[in-house]
């Protein structure tokens, strides 16, 4: 629990909590992102149009189609799916607070933790063997576009901002990569000055 030890810390002292009817263990939302290691269940899902695809548009929804057509025996909780670390620190802490944990996935937007998602092999971090990578320099974008067009495909319900924004009194605590910040981009920049105070990310 090193990094998040550090931020509740840090977080606790310089943003007390709203008044004193605002319980710490309930008003706290604990983020992290998804990781390469995944528990290996049924299929392992690709993007398989991603090098022929016009748009990241078309290639969101054609993933979101590929995700909804597997069978339920296909699915894992997504905190039972990802694997190491930082998963493990994520789960650790949100229990310890009993606070919601949610999962940034490249794949599938903004996930709660127990909900069911398939093993899949998508991530915006560069590489030469990266589908969705080679797919993004093809058509001169960026992970944000990317962001953009997987949300339009599953919905607002899988964005950061709208999770924020609907959690008007929670203290947001996020701990992701730098590819990831990147990646949320298009969410972190329309948050406003009220929701901004209330969240803080650690790398």
């Amino acid at each position: 629990m090193r990094k998040y030890r550090c931020a509740l810390s840090t977080h606790f002292c310089k943003f007390p909590l709203i008044g004193s009817r605002m319980n710490p263990v309930h008003d706290v939302i604990v983020i992290t992102s998804c990781t390469s290691r995944k528990k290996k269940v049924g299929t392992v899902l690709q993007l398989e149009t991603a090098h022929d695809t016009d748009s990241l548009s078309n290639l969101a929804h054609q993933w979101r189609q590929q995700v909804q057509g597997l069978p339920e025996s296909d699915l894992l909780a997504a905190s039972d799916l990802y694997a190491g670390r930082s998963i493990s620190e994520a789960k650790q802490t949100a229990g310890t607070l009993s606070c919601p944990l949610y999962i940034v996935s490249a794949g599938h937007g903004v996930l709660r933790a127990d909900e069911l998602v398939p093993a899949y092999d998508v991530t915006v971090s560069p590489a030469p063997d990266n589908k969705l990578h080679c797919c993004m320099l093809r058509l001169g974008k960026s992970p944000a576009d990317w962001w953009q067009a997987l949300i339009e495909a599953f919905g607002p319900q899988r964005s950061l901002a709208e999770l924020i924004t609907g959690s008007t009194h929670a203290i947001v605590l996020l701990a992701v990569p730098s590819v990831y910040l990147r990646l949320l981009e298009p969410d972190l920049v329309c948050l406003s000055d009220t929701d901004i105070q209330r969240y803080r990310d650690w790398e």
